[in-house]
């Protein structure tokens, strides 16, 4: 069951992976134009395993090893349902592992390299290509001892990054998993992780290191690659290896000038949309302060009956009603509208 659980989860990161490239250990001030990827020797890579499905595809046509032919096919991972390794295939078996492999052989017939590898062993294989460095100083601290600054004496620094970045990001956590399957098994030496960090100036400190005030800030521009490499990193040599993740982090300055924009409109010289006339209840009495209140309470209370639907008074148990005025003497009731 441990090596179940070790080949499953290895095959999560296999899969998610993607093949590392001579820009990954680029800086980030770095100005490169973008350029064809160099596939390196994997077209014939491809080559030789279109070669060695197609010896499979013929043996099964000539019925003559359908064992040997059973287990070739398996290390492409075609397989065909109730077939056990090792055991004699019925027909009816090599005729569908045949037609299997025949579908594989079809489906590499075009594309890119990577394309083609992929169509013949099935599912996301990365398709690694060796490539040497563009410079080799940006691998100066990923060495068995690095640098005493980088670290700072925290051995298991890198370790606790990866098992912190692994909460929210799903391929970190992935390798995370592989690392700690291997711990458990016991396998404590091909779990150490290196750290790449470009450009390096003595007296730096990893950049993922938390900093707690201005003055142990880690240092603008610096590009940090976590490197799992159990047999060592040659940094002059050709090398080949997964782009697991990558993001981009950026660490807000301690000050920054701010300003506050507020909106507002501008007064209006459009005309009043409404004008009041006040006439006095009583033309044989002058105008007074109490009389120009009362006219505008009641204009103000009138507004608000107008702007009330019928169902409000219904509720209460009020029937629609109009509100009519009374004029003195013989004029009669006239609607205020």
């Amino acid at each position: 069951m441990d090596l179940i659980g070790i080949c499953d989860t290895a095959a999560r990161v296999l899969m998610r992976g993607e093949p590392l490239r001579p820009d990954a250990f680029d800086p980030p001030s770095a100005m490169t134009t973008a350029t064809a990827e160099d596939v390196g020797d994997l077209p014939a890579r491809v080559a030789a395993a279109l070669a060695e499905l197609t010896v499979v595809r013929d043996g099964l046509i000539a019925r003559t090893d359908p064992i040997d032919a059973t287990l070739r096919a398996a290390t492409f991972g075609v397989r065909v349902p109730g077939v056990v390794l090792g055991s004699s295939p019925s027909v009816e078996q090599q005729d569908a592992l045949m037609n299997a492999v025949e579908a594989r052989l079809a489906g590499a017939t075009s594309g890119t390299p990577r394309e083609r590898l992929r169509a013949l062993f099935g599912g996301d294989l990365p398709g690694l290509v060796v490539f040497t460095p563009r410079d080799p100083e940006a691998l100066v601290t990923a060495v068995a001892a690095p640098p005493k600054s980088l670290l700072d004496g925290n051995l298991d620094a890198p370790r606790t990054w990866l098992d912190a970045s692994g909460r929210t990001r799903p391929r970190a956590a992935a390798l995370a998993d592989v690392l700690l399957r291997r711990e458990i098994a016991g396998d404590n030496a091909s779990t150490k992780l290196l750290i790449a960090q470009s450009p390096w100036t003595d007296g730096d400190r990893w950049i993922a290191t938390s900093f707690t005030s201005a003055s142990k800030r880690p240092p603008s521009g610096r590009l940090s690659v976590l490197i799992l490499a159990p047999a060592g990193l040659p940094t002059t040599q050709p090398l080949g290896g997964l782009m697991i993740d990558a993001w981009t982090e950026t660490i807000p300055s301690p000050s920054r000038d701010t300003a506050m924009a507020l909106r507002f409109n501008n007064a209006s010289t459009r005309a009043p949309q409404a004008i009041l006339l006040a006439v006095g209840p009583n033309p044989a009495v002058a105008w007074t302060t109490t009389t120009l209140v009362d006219v505008l309470r009641e204009t103000l209370m009138l507004a608000r009956l107008r702007v009330q639907p019928p169902t409000t008074f219904s509720r209460g148990g009020l029937m629609p009603f109009a509100w009519l005025g009374q004029r003195s003497g013989n004029a009669g009731i006239s609607f205020s509208l």
